[in-house]
């Protein structure tokens, strides 16, 4: 399946037409898990506009199966049964499954991919899946049939229209544990705090390297309130942070925090709200909150470039468009071209201050992007276009051919010279 990294969600909001429309943020493709667990979505109509009522069914693979009713409304059948593990609330269970509508329409599906991966109980899918995962154990293969209250209500939701029965047929791959339900047992005065208010308390020390400015780590984290109340962890998602160290990519806390520890290490941080989000708070964050993390740190990554290559102005060639291409090392094997599957690492600078805009580097993952496609950002394709595996180049783009007299936010000014250093790692390595 192709990964799409985003590398910067300001500036990479044209790639997410790329992905499934319903794909829920950090898991797979599981519309299920995209509503909140009232069976309500944000288009529901008003009382004075109700729902047209969805097609009925069912579609014939679930018309004769021996259903159970629960209480809810949710009727599951065990098609084929499984020995292994119990899904429980507080749990990690990765799922496969296939929703259809009524009509027999597949809405969608993670058969062929990945399976959905999220903890049970914490309402981070539909009250029907809540209910019926829970049912089950790993091995078991399932029908579901979920009525539009417990799914996504009159409002529906992309595909899905309103007051919808939807039909899964789930299968439980596994079951995992998830991050720590509550912090380390620290009494306060075993806190070391640093001249920021920083308070520190060394679990278990690291033994590999110390990370620097600047460079990338991966961590996993699990974080709390101050009053214990569980806030989130990457355990629980299996996809661990990556960031780099004393950038504007993530609040300051963090960044002194990991700065403090060595690879193969755990410390536990309350992080003060001034090094947090402070007065205004953040999506479920409230102002002036504390907060408890409890990190590891994996690995560091390597570095991005610095600045871009110094390269004679003679040495760039322009294409038709006017883009001005420079091959730093050329690459072995056959040139990219529209239809490849490019896998890159790409950092750009700004030509008037030499400020760096963005890099892959610091997202720990190259990017994984059609060639020629037009879902990349300014330069990138004409980059890549003719590019061989192990080259690398660099792109100078106009401001006529790059976000012009508007900019892109904060992050790219009005009329501005973008440098793109492009290096390509394989071509359609990950391509189905």
């Amino acid at each position: 399946m192709l990964r799409y990294i985003l590398v910067l969600s300001a500036l990479l909001l044209l790639l997410a037409a790329c992905g499934p429309a319903n794909v829920p943020e950090g898991e797979g493709t599981a519309t299920a898990s995209v509503a909140e667990n009232d069976g309500t979505a944000d288009n529901a109509p008003t009382e004075e506009e109700p729902g047209e009522v969805a097609a009925e069914g069912p579609p014939p693979e679930f018309a004769d199966a021996d259903y159970e009713t629960t209480e809810s409304g949710l009727q599951i059948a065990i098609i084929e049964e499984g020995d292994g593990e119990p899904a429980e609330d507080g749990k990690i269970v990765l799922v496969h499954y296939t929703g259809k509508l009524a009509d027999g329409t597949t809405f969608d599906s993670s058969v062929g991919g990945e399976p959905i991966r999220f903890p049970l109980g914490q309402g981070r899918v539909i009250d029907g899946w809540e209910e019926g995962i829970a049912m089950l154990k790993v091995g078991d293969r399932a029908l579901m049939v979920v009525p539009p209250e417990l799914a996504y209500g009159p409002g529906g939701t992309g595909g899905i229209p309103p007051n919808a029965t939807l039909y899964f047929e789930v299968e439980l791959v596994e079951v995992l544990e998830g991050g720590p339900a509550a912090p380390v047992s620290v009494d306060e005065g075993d806190y070391e705090t640093t001249d920021s208010g920083l308070q520190v308390y060394v679990v278990e020390e690291g033994t590999g390297d110390a990370p620097e400015e600047g460079q990338p780590v991966r961590i996993d984290f699990t974080a709390w309130f101050t009053d214990g109340s569980r806030l989130d962890s990457t355990i629980d998602s299996g996809q661990p942070l990556v960031f780099a160290l004393g950038t504007e990519q993530l609040f300051p806390g963090l960044s002194e925090a990991v700065g403090t520890m060595r690879v193969g290490g755990q410390s536990q941080f309350i992080i003060p709200s001034d090094l947090a989000f402070g007065e205004t708070g953040t999506g479920g964050i409230p102002p002036n909150a504390d907060l408890i993390f409890l990190i590891d740190l994996l690995e560091l990554l390597p570095p991005a470039p610095e600045a871009p290559v110094e390269v004679d102005e003679d040495d760039y060639v322009a294409d038709d468009a006017g883009f001005l291409i420079a091959d730093i090392e050329e690459g072995s094997g056959d040139p990219a071209e529209a239809g490849d599957v490019a896998e890159f690492h790409v950092t750009g600078w700004l030509e008037e201050d030499g400020s760096r805009i963005l890099s892959s580097y610091d997202q720990g993952e190259p990017i994984l992007l059609p060639v020629a496609s037009g879902q990349a950002l300014p330069g990138w394709d004409a980059g890549l276009t003719g590019m061989r595996e192990g080259g690398v180049r660099q792109v100078i783009v106009p401001p006529e051919l790059g976000f012009g007299e508007t900019g892109a936010g904060d992050v790219v000014p009005p009329n501005a010279t973008m440098i793109w250093l492009i290096e390509l790692v394989s071509l359609n390595a990950d391509a189905e």
